[in-house]
Formats: structure tokens, C-alpha cells, sequence
């Protein structure tokens, strides 16, 4: 029982500490004097951590500041010079907050907070806002608002709100009078963490005799010595001890005067007025800078005060003129490399850091900061470098360990994270980036409220880090508490206008809660953020990219908005970016080749969450489960799944697995049996499995086995199965791919011959595939991708018809018999090797790419009648080619172009690791088959008609050879195994294409004209529109001469028109478009046709999980049966 006892003791400590964290405060950290007093008698000093119990009073000294945490995790500044008392209601469960004197600001980061403030001569009550509250010495007070509202209660009885943006002022005698907020940085200065850098800005020769300036300027915080001898009789050299401690409250004591010289004279009066700025005294800091005469520390210091009070441009001119006389210019060039990474430019700072490092090589700040931009940037190797080149350098230090606790974080190195983290820690509990590194170790680990609490304590110390902002969005969207991510994301965007992350996750989670208009926008604003070192690494990723922005115009029915989204994010090293890819390509080779390579980047997609985006991966186990009932004039089907995903980690290791398991079943009308119905039934299994160690390696393996089944006019059983496995090595400037394939299919299809015969067609098939590769290698700026490939193949097919009478002969052939034993051979590989470079400056991106290939089939058909063997056929074929292709893009914002010339191959594999627009232009492979070869010029234009409304004119003409023999095994080799995992979360039908192109002939030629508009007509609604012309024709292919098998191009239209639209109410979406195709040719019905259709979504979340109802129509013309309707009901719950 003693497991019975611990479980006991855990929840009970568990209930405990939920109920201290409710009723009690925090104090972070403080600096100065502050004490706590019972009863405003006795007092006693704070201490780090001190939790303060409701009741507490709490006064800060002349020089003093402190940061605590109210209840429900509200983070508070207090200013100097303040009392006021702390009280938590438990019943009301508000907290209380009597301020006699001074100046608080607070935030809460968790709603609703009940937060009531009592001044002399008024009552606030708050509920959930970033304010500052001030009484003055004669009970006049003033109340600041920064975020929200509050209700404001006067002294004389009369309440008024206090909108954002506004400040109420309250008289000695109650009275309230409320004015617009011009200047809120003045309310915030007291609030910024502010370190004191004495030696930053020391003279020359102020480390002369002990130690190098640059060791001595910038001591490690566990270095800091606890001396603070600065009486009348102190030394120069025991000065410079003191100041090392850099303790604003000791070197606020500083008296210049006791020094020898000028300039050490100065140089102590700059410290005293740095010491003021850290304890918020900005009054006495600003007035002893009024009397040093111009120098370059003293730019230095106005420069850093500018810069924590958000004046970036004022502190960076200032450092530029200060900098050319300053005697530590390391300092100077950091500090400006730290400027424009809170401006968002990092690839600026950069250039500071490493300048900061050129003058000063052995201080390690610049080589931290160098290494975490690096980390940052994915290039983990050129970070880790930096960071053991630092230790090398300065030793194991506080800066160093923050170092490698942001490293070990990104490379989901969890457990060493969090020992470095601590290290810094244990020495100095402010560094707020230590805290909310472990934060997101939590996060990663699953821990969303330990993480939460890290990002608040961060956040009480330093309230401007934008990204921690982000990760505590991220840590309330895994505790379900949407509208507090919102909250935070809100926050991150003001501080840091030029992130596009916080845009990114704000788009995921409106998408998910069917906020279309905000999803778009943020999704708008991410694309105008993103550069070409934009990394997108640390986003989970679900099975469907659901992290890349495109997503969210495709759930809204702009499909085109959607690609041209994905190919302004594309990252080469981002599984986000193919996963997402394969979600809008047009053919199976494209679709299936972005899913190799999203799944081999990044093998913890398995383990994603399939209903709501998770941002950052974490543990857990999910599933859903899935029955969908179709009713039609024409098909019946009923299907039923059932699905299981999650993840772990273990160690440096990370796992996900998925698996999928369906059964279905479709009634149809026969195409040649008019009283006849075709019945199928399959099953679907799918296995997947990844693992990925360090970051840097990872491996996956899927498995799919088909079993395929139908009575009716052809009966047929059937069974595919399919093994990938793939694996990558990441490194700094490209990442190694790999990938094995082997599929096997068996299957028997019974056919009834003209003259009342019946056959058989026994057809076996087997692939195996390989390839290694590598993709995003920088050389300069250029990208470079390459592949080298190949692919066996072979299938045999025994097709026996024979008259089971024996009273009439078969007459399907010229010559008339009773039986027929036909087998037909063909082996056949492939080997490619493709290149790829790609070029982007501004807005012009070219690219080229060559594929060089060798093929090589072996065709043979033998065929006896009545046991007479007759001339059968052979087809042997060994080419070597070259196949190039050029692109050229223009990205400008109102009137952008791609064009290109493609001459290429389709290649044996199912799945390619080098498939891929040419700038921007698709290869049309959904018109190809295994084997087949195309030469295509394309050019297609888009055009920003306004804000809201793009039109896409695309103009292609292409010729295509097919592989003729592939067309008789085409039912076997399948080639959408890879996808049968994928979720919809919405089935919007404008999404999808409206005819799906036959590659059942054996050459083609084709003119393809399309033009679209796509609209976002409002917040709810969008519009996408267009017209497509085809012109295409079958021509002579000179490789088979058996007449049946050229085919037609089948299921294509000449012309397209459609029209639809994609609604979102409150808590439903309603999606529909209308079609009208002419000149359709069909192996159905002979002759061309006409159709026109309509279809109808409706989906809506419901009971844990979605309904969808989709309704369809369709009239053809030349068809007996012109009408078809069907309804399809869908639901899907997820646990």
C-alpha cells in the first residue's frame, strides 16, 4: 500500500500548495530596503522568495524597489518610497490592496483577476488589466490605465470608468477629473529591470594594477563580491572591489569627491547616477548627469537609461557618437547589438555583437548573445562553437550557462537545460531569461502550469520581453484558456511590432476557434515579417502543416491565397513547409513527395494533436474516432475510423507514433450494367512511428495495407501494402535526407468477355525505392537542393478468358476462340539525379534545376488462343537524358509574376525527394504517369486588385509522353497510400478541385488558360471565383502500337466556370460553391459532355468533436439519368 499512501500525500500537497498560491503573495525580488510589518510597528528586513501572508504590510526605502506576486499569478512593481498593505478575500477570492503611500504598477496575466486598490480617497476595482496607481504624500492619488478598464470609486461617492489609454486623477478631497494618457512611459520607468555597469564606461586606467579591464568591466553576476566600503577613507583600489559588486544600493552611496582625479571623479558620479536609474530614482539620476561634463560614458549611461525607457533611437544615436571616443568600445557595440534586438533586428545585432567581440574578445556577453541569435537561426553548430570558444575563453560562468540552457532547450535537451538554468539561478534569481527558459523546458515537457508560473515570475522582473509573452500564450492554450493566450499575444505584438511569431500563433488558435477574418489577418502580417532567416523550428507541426500560415487561407476557401502564402514562407529546412505543401498540391507525385520530406525533417509529427494546435509539442496521447453515411441516387457508402497519435520523450529522445484503422463500403451503379450495382468494401491500416534524438537525427517508419474488395460487374479483390522509411541528419547550412520504399500489391479482377465469355486477370506487382539527398545548403545567396534516386519495378499479369459453355467463341479479338492465356512481363528502374539552385534578392527569386536520369524497361506480352500461340508484343527501352528547367519570380506587393520553362520526368517513385515548383510554377504531374516526360512553359500573374481581393491569371501550354505500360498496372501501383492518415478539420469543397485529370493516355499535348479571383468579402466571409480553358489532345505516341492504349484525355473539361463562397457564424461554417464544365470527355459515357453541380458544407463543433453535412448535385447532360443527389453526414469525436 505504499504506493496507495504516496498517491495520498501527493494530491494532499498538491491541494496544499493550490490553496498557499491563492492566499499568499511573492516576493520575486527587490532591491534596496523593503520590510514587512503585522502592525506597522516592527519591522523587518525582506528576504528573496519571502512568501508574505494576506494582512502583511510592506514599505520600500528611499532607494529601494521591490516585484511581487498577487494571487493568480498577478505580477506587481513597487516603487520607492511606499507602503501599503497586502489582504486576500477568500470568500469574494479578491485580493485587497491598501496603498497609503507611493506607486505600484500591476498586470494580471490571468483572467478574470479580482484586484481591488484602496487609496486614501478612492477604491478601484479591477478585473484583468495592466495599470499604475500613485498617492502622493497629500492623499491626492492617480490612476493610470494601460490595458482595459476600471471602475473607480471617489471619495465623494460618485464612481467613473477609466478606459484604456485615459488616467484618472483623484483631489485630497475625493473629487475625480479624467484626462487622455499622453505620456504612459512616464507612469512605466520605474518598472524596467536596470543594471547597474560600472565598468562599462570606467577611464582607461581603471584597472590598472589588478586585473584586465575587460575581465574586470563585466563581472559575471556569481562573481559579485558583497564589499561596500565607500567611506571618506576608501582607496582607489579597494573602490574598484566595491564596485564590483554592483549593488545599486551600495553604489548609490558613492561620493565622487573621494576620488583622485578628474576623471575618476566623473567616472564615480556616472556610477551613482546609474545606481539612481536601477532603484527608479530617476529625478537624482537625471540631475547628477546634468552636472558631468560631455563624455562618452556619459552617453553611454543616457543611452542605456533612453533605451530601457523604449527611446531606442535617442540611445542608439548617442552610442554611434559615443562610441568613437570610448575606451571600452565592446560595451558600446553591445549595447547597440541588444537595441535593435528588442528593435527585431537581429541580423544588426549580429553585426554589434561581433564587433562587441572584435574590440573585447575574451568578455563573454557578445559571444553568448552571439550563440543564442545562432540558436535562434537554427544553426545550432555554429552556436554550440561560440559557446565552447566562451568557456574556453572565460570559463564557466552565469552568462555561460544561460548559454547553454537556451541551446539545450531548443534541441529538446530537456534535462540539461534545466541543470544549467538552475545554475544561474542559485546564484541570481532575477536573470528573468533563465526563468523563462525553464519555462519553455515545461512547456516542451507537457507541463503547462509550472511553465506558466516561470513566464510570470519572468515577466514580474522584466515586463517589455516580448517573447516571453509568446510562450505564455503558449502555456494557457495548453491549459484550454484561449481568450488568456489571445491576451498575452496581444501584448507580445505591441512590444515587438517586427516578430512574426506571436502573428503566427495568433492565427492557429482564431483559426481553431472559427475566427476567420482575425486568422486571415494575422496570417497576412506573419508573411510581411517573415525573411529569409526566419526560423520556424521549434513549431510543432501537425500532420497537415497545420503551422504554416497558408493553412488558414485554405480553411477559408482561398486556395490560391493559400499557395502563394506557402511559397513566400518556404523554408527548405522546415517540415511545416512541405507538410503544408502537400496539402494543396494538385497531383499524387507532389502531394506524396512533401509528405516524405515533412515527415523525414520532422519525425515528431505523428504526435501532434488532429483538432487544435498544440505550438509548441508536447507529450500526451490522442485519438478520435469517425463515422461517415453517404445517401445518393447513384453510390451509397458508409465508413467507419478510428485513430490513435501521441508522443514522449525520454532522455535527449523524442517518440510519436499514429496509427489508423478504417473499414468502408460503397454501393454504386454500374457504368455498363444498367440493372447491376458494383459493391465495394476496403479496409485501411496505417502504422506510423518516429523517433528523434538531440534535434538533430531523425528517423521515421510507416507502414499501409490496403485489402480492396468488389462484387458487382468487375469483381475484384486486391490487397497494396506499403513500407517507407526515412531519416535526416540536420547540420548548421543544410540537412542530409534519406528514404527507403517497398510496396507489393495482389490482385485478382474478374471481367465478363462480348460472347459470353468470362475472364481472369491475376496482377502482382512489386517496388522498391531509394534515395538520399540534401536540401538547403547555402552557398552565398544561393540555395542549393540535390537528390540521387532510383526506383525497380515489376509486374506480371496472367489474364485467362475462356467460354464456360463452350457452345459460343469469345469475340473480343479479331480472331474468335474459345480460350485465351495471355501473361504479360515488364521490368523496369530508374536512376535520377536532380540539382536544384535557387536565388532570391528583393523580390526576384530565380531558379534552375536539372534532372539527370537513366531508364530502362523490359516489356513483354505472350498470348496463345485455343493453345495456338500468336504474335505478342515487346517493348524494350534504355534512354539517357537531360532535363532542365528555369524560373524567374517577382514577389512585389501589387503586381506579382512567375514564369518558367520546364522540361522534366516523372520519376518511378511514388514519393521523390526532389519534387517542387520552379519559382512558383507546379510541374503539371497530375497529367503524367510513372516513366512519362513533359515540356511546359508557363507564366501566371497575380494582381492585388484592392486590399482584400486578388485576381491569379495563369496561361500553361505542355506536352506530355506517358509511359504506355504503366497504364496497365495503373490500378495497382497506388500512389495515395502516404495520405490515408490525413484529417480535415473542416471539408470545404473550395478547397478542393472540381475535376481530377486522367493520365490514362499515352501523349498529349495541351493549352491551359485559368483565371481566379479570391476574396475576403468581410471578417466572415470569402469569395473564390474563376474560368478555365483546355485545350487537349491525344497524339500518336511512337513507343507501343497496340491502338487500345493511347487513351483519351479523360475527365477534363474545355472550359470550367465556378462560383463560391465560405461563411462563418458564430459557431458554425457554412461553405458552397456552384460549377458549370462543358466538353467533358468520358470512359463512362463515350461522347463529351456537359455537367453543371453544386455542393453544400455545413460543419460545426459538437459535443467534443465536428459535424459535417455535405450535400451535393450534379446534372450531366447525354446521360439518361441526368440528376444525382447525395447527402453525406459526417461526425468525428476526438479523446
Amino acid at each position: 500500500m505504499v504506493w496507495f499512501r504516496t498517491f495520498i500525500i501527493s494530491v494532499v500537497f498538491i491541494l496544499l500548495s493550490s490553496f498557499a498560491w491563492c492566499e499568499t503573495f511573492k516576493v520575486i525580488s527587490f532591491k534596496g530596503e523593503v520590510e514587512t510589518s503585522k502592525d506597522q510597528k516592527i519591522w523587518e528586513i525582506v528576504t528573496q522568495g519571502q512568501v508574505v501572508k494576506t494582512g502583511t504590510w510592506i514599505r520600500t526605502g528611499p532607494k529601494a524597489s521591490a516585484t511581487i506576486l498577487l494571487p493568480n499569478r498577478t505580477q506587481t512593481k513597487i516603487s520607492r518610497n511606499a507602503e501599503f498593505q497586502l489582504n486576500y478575500q477568500a470568500k469574494e477570492k479578491q485580493t485587497q490592496v491598501n496603498l497609503k503611500l507611493g506607486k505600484i504598477w500591476s498586470k494580471t496575466n490571468k483572467k478574470p483577476a479580482k484586484i481591488s486598490v484602496k487609496a486614501p480617497n478612492a477604491v478601484a476595482s479591477i478585473r484583468g488589466t495592466e495599470w499604475v496607481v500613485e498617492v502622493l504624500a497629500d492623499s491626492s492619488s492617480s490612476l493610470a490605465v494601460l490595458e482595459g478598464a476600471i471602475s473607480l470609486e471617489g471619495g465623494d461617492g460618485v464612481t467613473k470608468q477609466i478606459d484604456n489609454g485615459e488616467v484618472a486623477n483623484v483631489g485630497s478631497n475625493g473629487t475625480i477629473s479624467i484626462t487622455k494618457l499622453l505620456n504612459p512611459e512616464n507612469y512605466l520607468q520605474f518598472i524596467f529591470k536596470y543594471e547597474v555597469e560600472p565598468f562599462a564606461y570606467a577611464p582607461e586606467d581603471a584597472g590598472a594594477g589588478i586585473d584586465k579591464t575587460s575581465r574586470l568591466s563585466k563581472v559575471d553576476p556569481s562573481d559579485k563580491t558583497t564589499a561596500c566600503a565607500l567611506d571618506n577613507s576608501v582607496t582607489p583600489k579597494i573602490f574598484l572591489e566595491s564596485v564590483q559588486n554592483r549593488n545599486p544600493s551600495c553604489l548609490v552611496k558613492i561620493e565622487p569627491n573621494i576620488l583622485p582625479n578628474g576623471k575618476w571623479k566623473d567616472w564615480a558620479s556616472l556610477i551613482k547616477a546609474d545606481a539612481n536609474f536601477a532603484l527608479g530614482d530617476t529625478k537624482a539620476g537625471n540631475s547628477i548627469l546634468e552636472g558631468i561634463a560631455p563624455s562618452s560614458g556619459k552617453l553611454y549611461v543616457e543611452a542605456k537609461f533612453d533605451f530601457s525607457n523604449g527611446e531606442y533611437d535617442s540611445a542608439i544615436k548617442k552610442l554611434e557618437l559615443g562610441v568613437k571616443d570610448a575606451f571600452s568600445k565592446a560595451s558600446f557595440y553591445s549595447l547597440l547589438g541588444e537595441i535593435q534586438q528588442a528593435k527585431g533586428n537581429p541580423d544588426s545585432a549580429l553585426v554589434f555583437y561581433k564587433k562587441a567581440n572584435e574590440a573585447d574578445p575574451y568578455w563573454q556577453k557578445p559571444l553568448i548573445k552571439i550563440s543564442q541569435i545562432e540558436i535562434a537561426n537554427s544553426n545550432y553548430d555554429y552556436a554550440l562553437a561560440v559557446l565552447k570558444l566562451s568557456e574556453k575563453l572565460a570559463g564557466k560562468t552565469n552568462l555561460l550557462a544561460s548559454g547553454k540552457a537556451q541551446y539545450f532547450s531548443y534541441r529538446y535537451q530537456l534535462e540539461e537545460a534545466r541543470q544549467e538554468a538552475n545554475v544561474v539561478l542559485q546564484s541570481d534569481p532575477n536573470q528573468f531569461d533563465m526563468l523563462v527558459a525553464l519555462g519553455i523546458v515545461e512547456l516542451k515537457a507537457g507541463n503547462h502550469q509550472e511553465a506558466l508560473d516561470f513566464f510570470v515570475q519572468a515577466l514580474a522582473i522584466e515586463p517589455n520581453y516580448a517573447k516571453a509573452y509568446v510562450f505564455m500564450a503558449v502555456a494557457h492554450l495548453h491549459a484550454n484558456e484561449v481568450a488568456q493566450a489571445i491576451t498575452q499575444l496581444e501584448r507580445a505584438i505591441k512590444l515587438d511590432g517586427k516578430d512574426p511569431l506571436p502573428h503566427v500563433v495568433a492565427s492557429q488558435i482564431y483559426a481553431s476557434e472559427l475566427e476567420s477574418g482575425k486568422a486571415i489577418f494575422h496570417s497576412r502580417e506573419a508573411i510581411k515579417r517573415t525573411t529569409n532567416k526566419t526560423s520556424w523550428g521549434q513549431l510543432a507541426n501537425d500532420q497537415q502543416g497545420g503551422a504554416n500560415v497558408g493553412r488558414r487561407f485554405l480553411e477559408v476557401g482561398l486556395p490560391n491565397h493559400a499557395r502563394e502564402a506557402s511559397q513566400n514562407t518556404k523554408n527548405a529546412s522546415w517540415a511545416g513547409s512541405y507538410l503544408f505543401r502537400a496539402a494543396t498540391a494538385p497531383s499524387a507525385l507532389e502531394r506524396n513527395s512533401q509528405y516524405i520530406r515533412g515527415f523525414t525533417l520532422d519525425s515528431q509529427t505523428f504526435g501532434s494533436q488532429r483538432n487544435r494546435p498544440d505550438v509548441i509539442a508536447r507529450p500526451g496521447d490522442y485519438g478520435y474516432r469517425e463515422i461517415k453515411i453517404g445517401l445518393g441516387e447513384k453510390n451509397n457508402d458508409v465508413a467507419l475510423k478510428i485513430g490513435t497519435n501521441g508522443r514522449r520523450i525520454e532522455g535527449n529522445s523524442e517518440f510519436s507514433y499514429l496509427t489508423d484503422i478504417g473499414v468502408f463500403q460503397t454501393q454504386r451503379d454500374a457504368y455498363f450494367a444498367a440493372d447491376n450495382t458494383d459493391t465495394s468494401t476496403f479496409g485501411l491500416g496505417f502504422f506510423g512511428i518516429g523517433w528523434r534524438d538531440n534535434f538533430d537525427r531523425n528517423r521515421f517508419l510507416t507502414a499501409n495495407i490496403v485489402p480492396f474488395e468488389t462484387s458487382g460487374t468487375f469483381p475484384i479483390e486486391d490487397t497494396t501494402t506499403r513500407i517507407d522509411f526515412g531519416a535526416s541528419f540536420r547540420k548548421d547550412n543544410s540537412i542530409f535526407l534519406n528514404s527507403l520504399a517497398a510496396e507489393n500489391g495482389d490482385a485478382e479482377i474478374s471481367v465478363n468477355v462480348s460472347g459470353g465469355c468470362s475472364g481472369v486477370d491475376s496482377m502482382k506487382t512489386s517496388a522498391l525505392e531509394f534515395g538520399v539527398g540534401e536540401v538547403g545548403v547555402r552557398l552565398n545567396k544561393t540555395e542549393l537542393s540535390w537528390a540521387a534516386e532510383g526506383a525497380y519495378r515489376q509486374a506480371t499479369s496472367d489474364y485467362t478468358v475462356s467460354d464456360p459453355t463452350s457452345s459460343t467463341a469469345c469475340d473480343d479479338l479479331t480472331t474468335s476462340y474459345s480460350e485465351r492465356v495471355e501473361k504479360l512481363e515488364n521490368y523496369e528502374y530508374d536512376w535520377v539525379f536532380s540539382v536544384g539552385l535557387k536565388e532570391k534578392k528583393g523580390n526576384i527569386i530565380r531558379e534552375v534545376r536539372a534532372r539527370g536520369l537513366l531508364y530502362d524497361r523490359d516489356f513483354t506480352q505472350s498470348l496463345s488462343l485455343d493453345s495456338v500461340a500468336q504474335a505478342g508484343v515487346t517493348s524494350n527501352v534504355s534512354e539517357i537524358r537531360i532535363r532542365p528547367s528555369i524560373g524567374i519570380s517577382n514577389l512585389s506587393n501589387k503586381l506579382n509574376y512567375s514564369l518558367a520553362i520546364i522540361q522534366d520526368y516523372h520519376p518511378l517513385r511514388q514519393a521523390s525527394l526532389q519534387i517542387d515548383d520552379i519559382a512558383g510554377v507546379p510541374t503539371k504531374y497530375e497529367f503524367m504517369n510513372s516513366g512519362g516526360h513533359i515540356n511546359q512553359a508557363s507564366a501566371h500573374f497575380r494582381y492585388q486588385m484592392s486590399e482584400n481581393t486578388k485576381l491569379f491569371v495563369n496561361f500553361d501550354e505542355f506536352e506530355i509522353k506517358n509511359n504506355p505500360i504503366y497504364m496497365i498496372f495503373r490500378e495497382q501501383w497506388n500512389a495515395d497510400l502516404l495520405e490515408n492518415f490525413t484529417l480535415n478539420k473542416f471539408n470545404n469543397p473550395n478547397t478542393n478541385r472540381i475535376y481530377k485529370p486522367s493520365s490514362s493516355f499515352a501523349a498529349g499535348r495541351f493549352k491551359a488558360t485559368t483565371i481566379k479571383a479570391e476574396s475576403l468579402l468581410s471578417d466572415t466571409l470569402t469569395m473564390y471565383s474563376g474560368i478555365e480553358f483546355l485545350d487537349g489532345k491525344v497524339v500518336d505516341h511512337p513507343g507501343y502500337d497496340e491502338a487500345g492504349v493511347y487513351g483519351r484525355v479523360a475527365d477534363v473539361p474545355e472550359s470550367l466556370v465556378h462560383v463560391g463562397f465560405t461563411k462563418r457564424y458564430s459557431n458554425f461554417l457554412v461553405a458552397a460553391i456552384a460549377y458549370q464544365m462543358t466538353g467533358v470527355v468520358s470512359t463512362a459515357y463515350g461522347t463529351p459532355y456537359d455537367k453543371s453541380g453544386q455542393k453544400l458544407n455545413y460543419t460545426r463543433p459538437l459535443a467534443g468533436g465536428e459535424l459535417g453535412a455535405d450535400l451535393t448535385h450534379a446534372y450531366t447532360t447525354n446521360s439518361s439519368n441526368s440528376n444525382e443527389y447525395k447527402i453525406t453526414l459526417t461526425y468525428r469525436n476526438y479523446f
